[in-house]
């Protein structure tokens, strides 16, 4: 209810009527099946598994809407706004939660189902236990989440990243600890992935992430230190050019594609749709 309203509101600012709308993006922090908008078993969405995202917009809106989850609209965004040809690049959202987008060749890669990228919840066996239920997850020792359990433990109470990236620029000797902790965490992740993708830019991106240089150096140190130098020897690890607005960008580019697709565009043609400015 809450989108949809503000959703007006923009249709509203610019003058336009809903008819006039074309495409809807929309990035959901959750595992999101391919083809349908369906919410699959997401870990930090109570009630929401099962739901079919786009259905609860079509009603109200005619047109096409595209849903994906919210590191894959971040990755497209960055990757289109960056206008380079990189073969592999792999976004890596650090916020609250982790998450991970890849695109291969201009496209994102989401695997046969769009579980693609799923970082944050790969248990290693030993460690303490993820709220998914699993063992050794790394959204159980890095992340916001996890900084703020720890925080809170000294007496600090913390919600959102940008409050933890608030206490890291004001010196807070806690905080700046956990957050390289957290850097270093990410950055085995991270190696492993160099190792299975080869990318030739990771990007880092998310609410912790800002202008944050102990994370960017924490994660760099473990990756170039711990991947083989073939897979190092071009990349680049960098932050996102486009910050809090990436998954903007991109929910946009993911409804402009669904939009221009071939059978999109050849369905609405045989239904004999016409298209003004």
């Amino acid at each position: 209810d809450y989108v949809r309203a503000m959703f007006d509101e923009v249709v509203a600012e610019v003058g336009a009527p809903v008819e006039r709308v074309r495409g809807i993006g929309i990035g959901v922090p959750a595992p999101v099946e391919v083809g349908t908008g369906r919410v699959v078993k997401p870990r930090g969405l109570p009630g929401w598994d099962g739901v079919v995202v786009p259905e609860l917009f079509a009603c109200r809106y005619p047109g096409t809407i595209a849903v994906d989850k919210d590191a894959n609209a971040m990755a497209l965004g960055e990757y289109r706004a960056a206008r380079r040809r990189d073969a592999v690049m792999v976004l890596v959202k650090i916020g609250m939660g982790i998450g991970m987008g890849i695109v291969a060749h201009g496209r994102l890669l989401v695997g046969d189902q769009g579980a693609a990228g799923d970082i944050g919840h790969m248990p290693r066996g030993t460690g303490v236990t993820c709220r998914c239920g699993q063992i050794g997850c790394v959204e159980a020792t890095a992340g916001g989440r996890y900084i703020a359990q720890q925080l809170a433990e000294v007496g600090i109470d913390v919600r959102t990243s940008a409050e933890i990236d608030a206490l890291v620029h004001s010196g807070q000797a806690d905080a700046v600890r956990l957050v390289r902790e957290t850097g270093r965490r990410v950055g085995e992740v991270v190696a492993e992935t160099v190792s299975l993708l080869n990318p030739s830019r990771v990007v880092l991106g998310g609410g912790l992430v800002g202008e944050n240089d102990d994370l960017l150096a924490s994660v760099r140190e473990v990756v170039y230190r711990t991947s083989h130098p073939l897979a190092t020897g071009n990349l680049r690890i960098e932050p996102s050019v486009l910050g809090g607005t990436a998954g903007l960008w991109g929910a946009a580019e993911l409804a402009l594609d669904r939009f221009l697709a071939p059978d999109e565009v050849d369905a609405a043609v045989a239904a004999g749709v016409r298209w003004v400015q």
